[in-house]
């Protein structure tokens, strides 16, 4: 800890001693509020499949008590202070945030809401949303009687606004006169820039979107379809053609090791994989019965490794190798397969 912050505790506690430790009986109904409502939001965003980076949350702690206490004059601090309890929801996408706000409205007793922009609270920079809350109606019950009539703040912004606010933080400028002329260009510059990469990320969202439904309504077409490049986007759309009974694949990870390992031999268009699992169809059938797979990815993985003996000491478990080296023999030719 500082020892400016320490000097601040020790005022406090001196002038105001009582304060203090009734700050600290209550910090636990703080910590279960705030654990409750990131509980909630991270829920209700997986509900609606709303992508996001993370939902953290927070109590106020003494040492952040203090110095508010000296930086404002507060009548009655535990009732006027709101952020005592915090949560944040860090979201990847802006054309997000109506979806997010309507959650928090649906899922919480919305006190006040507050739109943060530059200049705003004298801060720099800073952009984000934030709500007061109180627990909502399903949140009843005995266990909820001592914080559901607490506040909560809940900030919602995106990657880059949190990464701006956590730069912003370290260099300590809080509004625009404890800026240096020389680096206030710099500093607008910068966060034009993060405003427009949310805008770009949004924008680039919406043409993979595009790009998605376009290679959907190709599936109807084979040879229009196979004639795709593979990538992660084709590939998911062949595997549900090709395996529509399985899962794609435990993660995007997951695919997207199988796809690197299919390119890094010049499997490379959607054709290239369709012909390299025809020619390797008995083999995988005869595998898959000894040795059963979930994945729909891992069928291109195995045919990969009965056609390219190369790659199974890096590739494969000693028992996948074993009996892809037994079933090879099963794999039609190239040239007879087509």
């Amino acid at each position: 800890m500082k020892l400016e912050a320490t000097v601040k505790i020790e005022r406090l506690w001196s002038e105001r001693p009582g304060l203090v430790r009734t700050f600290l009986e209550k910090r636990r109904h703080w910590e279960r509020l705030a654990t409750e409502v990131s509980y909630t939001l991270a829920e209700s965003l997986k509900m609606r499949e709303i992508q996001y980076s993370y939902v953290s949350s927070r109590a106020k702690k003494l040492e952040s008590f203090a110095e508010k206490m000296d930086r404002k004059n507060y009548s009655s601090p535990l009732d006027q202070i709101t952020d005592l309890a915090g949560a944040r929801v860090v979201y990847l996408y802006p054309s997000d945030r109506p979806r997010i706000e309507k959650a928090i409205e649906e899922d919480f007793e919305v006190i006040e809401r507050v739109e943060k922009t530059p200049g705003q609270d004298s801060q720099f920079g800073y952009m984000a949303m934030h709500f007061l809350v109180k627990l909502g109606p399903r949140s009843s019950g005995a266990r909820y009687d001592d914080i559901k009539h607490l506040i909560c703040e809940i900030q919602v912004r995106t990657v880059l606004q949190d990464s701006w606010a956590v730069l912003d933080h370290h260099l300590s400028y809080k509004q625009g006169s404890d800026v240096p002329e020389q680096l206030k260009s710099q500093l607008h510059s910068l966060s034009d820039f993060l405003r427009k990469a949310d805008e770009n990320f949004d924008h680039l969202r919406a043409q993979r979107l595009e790009y998605q439904e376009g290679i959907r309504r190709k599936r109807d077409d084979t040879n229009l379809f196979l004639d795709e490049e593979a990538n992660m986007d084709t590939v998911l759309e062949y595997l549900n053609l090709r395996f529509p009974e399985m899962q794609t694949a435990g993660s995007d990870h997951h695919l997207s090791s199988v796809l690197g390992l299919a390119n890094e031999v010049g499997y490379r268009s959607l054709t290239e994989i369709d012909q390299l699992l025809k020619r390797t169809r008995a083999a995988r059938e005869a595998l898959n019965e000894r040795l059963p797979t979930r994945y729909a990815c891992n069928h291109i993985h195995r045919a990969v490794g009965l056609v390219h003996p190369e790659l199974r000491n890096d590739w494969f478990s000693d028992q996948q190798r074993e009996l892809i080296t037994e079933l090879e023999s099963q794999v039609v030719p190239a040239e007879i397969s087509t």
